[in-house]
């Protein structure tokens, strides 16, 4: 008898960065998705107003909500050079960039698979 499991099964649509944002309380984080980056993420700030943009690959867009807190989370870390806290920090800027690793790499493996199936027909 084969065994079966069952993958998780989303009843309701991820909240949108919009609304994760919200619960962590930072208002000046603006979230942009880029055809362009597949695999990485990036983040800027503007000095004069203070405002984040947090640049994400599209396969994000519809992320689970730990994956989403994970990311703002990860761009509201200091990127000064403090040296005190410094293994502290990078402990915990590791911990959630695993979190994002390891959805991408599901993400974009099952992508790749497809993509890789209907070039071969």
């Amino acid at each position: 008898m084969k065994e079966c499991t069952q993958l998780e099964l989303p009843l309701f649509a991820p909240p949108t960065f919009e609304r994760v944002a919200a619960e962590l309380g930072c208002d000046k984080i603006k979230v942009e998705f880029c055809s362009r980056l597949r695999r990485s993420w990036r983040m800027s700030r503007k000095p004069s107003d203070g405002v984040m943009t947090l640049r994400l690959p599209a396969a994000l867009r519809d992320a689970p909500h730990q994956v989403k807190r994970a990311l703002l989370m990860w761009a509201l870390m200091p990127s000064g050079r403090t040296r005190r806290r410094k293994t502290e920090l990078k402990r915990k800027r590791t911990a959630l960039e695993a979190t994002v690793w390891e959805y991408l790499g599901q993400v974009t493996d099952l992508r790749c698979r497809h993509v890789c199936f209907n070039r071969s027909l």
